[in-house]
C-alpha cells in the first residue's frame, strides 16, 4: 500500500470517533520504516460475505528528534489509540543487541513524545532481563483510559525457563497508571507449556502470550497464546484472565531460583479460564495470530472482535484476519 508492505501486524486497535482501525506493523525497519496502517472494516460487507477492509493511510514511526528508527533499533509489536488521538506503542527491543522494551507514547502523526520508564529487572543482560523476541509483544488499554496493560511473551531470565515441551513459562503483566506512566502493580501470568512437539526432535518450538485485550477496569482480561512447532504449525487458544486475586510482584525482582523452581505459589497467580482454541473450536488453520482488539457495537448487541496474523513478511505465511462477534455475560 502506497509503497510499503502490508506485513508484520502484530498490533491493532480500533478508533471508535474516526471508525477507522490502526494495525502496526512489527517491522525492525527492515523492510521499510517502522509504522503502522490505517484502514476501514466495512461490517456490512463484512456479513455479506464479501471483502471488507479497504487501507487508507500508512504512517511512519519516528523517534523524539523527527528521525526514523534505524534498522534493527525497535521492535513494534502493540499500539493502543487514546480518547485525544495519540498512540502507545510497545517495542520488544532486541536482547541480543542489548536494547530494552519500551513502552512510550506517539502522536498521531507516528513521532515519539513520551518514555516510560522501565525498570531495570527487565533490561536484557546475561543473567536477567528479557528474552530475545519475548518481550513486550502485547498492549491493552483499560476501558476508562486509566490503565495501561503490557506483559512479556514469556519468563525473563530470573524468573524460570522459557516455555517448552512440558515446561510452562512464568510472564510479567505490567499495569501502568495512566497519564502519571507509572507502575500501579505487576503480575505472574503462566503461559502453557508447547502442545505439539517438532516433526524432527530438536527444532524450533515456542509458545507465548502474544496479546491482551481489557474488557472491564478491574482486572479482566482477554489473553491470546499462541504456540509454533516446526513442521506441526501454530496453535493459538484465547482465555478470560483475571488479575482480581493474584498476588501483586512489582517488588520482586526473581521469581525462581538457580534451578528455575518458583518462589511464589500457584495461588499467586493470575487466573486463567480457556474460551477458544481456533483450531478445534472454529474448524480453521490459524495462523501467527498476534493482534487483537475489539470494534463497533452489533445490532444484535454483540461486539466485533478483530484477531490478525503477524506473517513474519514469509511468503509461506499469510495476514490473517478473523472476526468474531462477542456477547458478554453477566
Amino acid at each position: 500500500f502506497r509503497g510499503s508492505e502490508i506485513g508484520g501486524i502484530s498490533g491493532i486497535a480500533y478508533d471508535p470517533e474516526a471508525k477507522v482501525y490502526h494495525l502496526l506493523s512489527d517491522d525492525r525497519s527492515e523492510h521499510g520504516p517502522a509504522r503502522f496502517f490505517t484502514a476501514t472494516i466495512n461490517v456490512e460487507k463484512l456479513q455479506a460475505g464479501a471483502d471488507p477492509i479497504r487501507f487508507i493511510k500508512v504512517t511512519q514511526l519516528k523517534k523524539e528528534d523527527g528521525t526514523p528508527f534505524p534498522k534493527n533499533s525497535i521492535d513494534p509489536e502493540g499500539i493502543v489509540i487514546h480518547p485525544e488521538g495519540d498512540f502507545h506503542i510497545s517495542s520488544e527491543g532486541d536482547a541480543r543487541r542489548g536494547i530494552a522494551p519500551f513502552v512510550n507514547r506517539f502522536s498521531a502523526d507516528g513521532q515519539q513524545t513520551g518514555q516510560i520508564p522501565v525498570h531495570q529487572k527487565y533490561l536484557p543482560k546475561k543473567e536477567s532481563g528479557i528474552r530475545n523476541n519475548l518481550a513486550f509483544e502485547s498492549l491493552t488499554l483499560t476501558p476508562d483510559g486509566k490503565s495501561l496493560v503490557t506483559g512479556t511473551e514469556n519468563g525473563l531470565i530470573q524468573d524460570g525457563p522459557k516455555a517448552d515441551l512440558d515446561t510452562q513459562s512464568i510472564s510479567r503483566i505490567i499495569v501502568y497508571d495512566l497519564p502519571a506512566a507509572t507502575v500501579l502493580a505487576e503480575y505472574a501470568y503462566q503461559v502453557d507449556a508447547v502442545q505439539k512437539a517438532p516433526i524432527i526432535p530438536g527444532q524450533f518450538r515456542t509458545n507465548g502470550l502474544s496479546e491482551l485485550l481489557a474488557t472491564d477496569n478491574d482486572g479482566t482480561f482477554l489473553a491470546l497464546e499462541r504456540a509454533y512447532s516446526a513442521g506441526r504449525g501454530t496453535t493459538v487458544k484465547l482465555y478470560e484472565i483475571s488479575t482480581d486475586n493474584a498476588r501483586d510482584i512489582n517488588n520482586i525482582p526473581q521469581l525462581a531460583d538457580g534451578k528455575g523452581r518458583l518462589l511464589i505459589t500457584e495461588e499467586d497467580l493470575v487466573s486463567k479460564t480457556e474460551l477458544l482454541d481456533f483450531a478445534i473450536d472454529l474448524d480453521m488453520a490459524p495462523d501467527n495470530l498476534e493482534a487483537m482488539c475489539f470494534g463497533p457495537t452489533l445490532a444484535d448487541g454483540g461486539r466485533l472482535m478483530v484477531v490478525v496474523s503477524d506473517n513474519n513478511f514469509n511468503k509461506n505465511q499469510k495476514t490473517q484476519l478473523i472476526f468474531l462477534r462477542v456477547h458478554f455475560v453477566e
